[in-house]
């Protein structure tokens, strides 16, 4: 069953970085349909089925890595390998879409590294800020590229967090225990008495619990909170059935 959040005896928080801290400006699909150069296809009928590949094929490359067949390494430019992959994978998807998918790609992998393609959720500022007034220490465990160094410092957000830790940077990735690991011991922190707050099953919560720590999964779906917890139960590994669903931080700190 669910665990409660115990935060009196929570002593350290790790935080995945997207739809977790931070979100883009718009909706994934409708950036990538900004900037196609679609022929034909009328734009309302474009963004629902842009949406339809990329989540499925995004699903995809995120089960394969997943399985960890290659230890978990990561590193800008596997990063790059596999944004190029999935774009070039919907392009295919949806004739029609760009006639040129490589300058498509370009296009959208510098926009997601600017720090004007990204807002801090509501609550996010906050919440950190009175988890540093209770003493909790905090960190950044994400799986991105080198860039999210600096879209957080441009988000003033760096300044919050003790430790940054990015995959692409440390050069091993979520849900490979190394890189919880990293973040702990640049801490100075234990597993027991440390959350890691995220949205991705694979990657926050059972990747968190397989290195010792209490997952939190941040569930923005607006699906009523048993049908969350059970998905989320049903979903996840033994090793982490202990896993908290939360709708946003504040929840962190008492907020509703």
């Amino acid at each position: 069953m669910a665990m409660d959040l115990d935060l009196p005896n929570v002593t350290s928080a790790l935080f995945d970085a997207g739809l977790t801290l931070i979100h883009p400006v718009d909706a994934v699909e409708k950036i990538y349909a900004a900037y196609a150069q679609h022929s034909g296809i009328p734009i309302e009928e474009l963004v629902p089925r842009i949406r339809h590949h990329f989540r499925e094929l995004f699903d995809q490359e995120r089960r394969v890595m997943a399985r960890g067949t290659d230890g978990f390494v990561w590193s800008d430019e596997l990063d790059q390998q596999m944004w190029k992959r999935l774009c070039f994978a919907v392009a295919e998807a949806i004739p029609g879409l760009t006639s040129d998918s490589q300058r498509w790609y370009e296009q959208l992998y510098g926009y997601f590294g600017e720090v004007d393609t990204w807002r801090p959720f509501p609550e996010t500022v906050q919440t950190l800020v009175r988890l540093r007034e209770r003493g909790v220490k905090l960190a950044v465990v994400s799986n991105w590229d080198s860039r999210l160094l600096s879209i957080l410092d441009g988000l003033d957000l760096t300044r919050l967090f003790d430790v940054v830790v990015v995959s692409a940077v440390v050069g091993v990735r979520k849900p490979g225990a190394r890189i919880f690991e990293l973040a702990l011991e640049r801490l100075g922190a234990e597993p027991q008495g440390t959350i890691m707050v995220g949205d991705s099953l694979a990657d926050d919560v059972e990747g968190a619990a397989r290195a010792g720590l209490s997952p939190v999964l941040v569930d923005r779906s607006g699906a009523p909170r048993p049908l969350a917890l059970a998905l989320a139960l049903a979903s996840a590994s033994a090793s982490a059935s202990g896993v908290v669903v939360i709708r946003s931080l504040d929840e962190l700190v008492g907020g509703s």
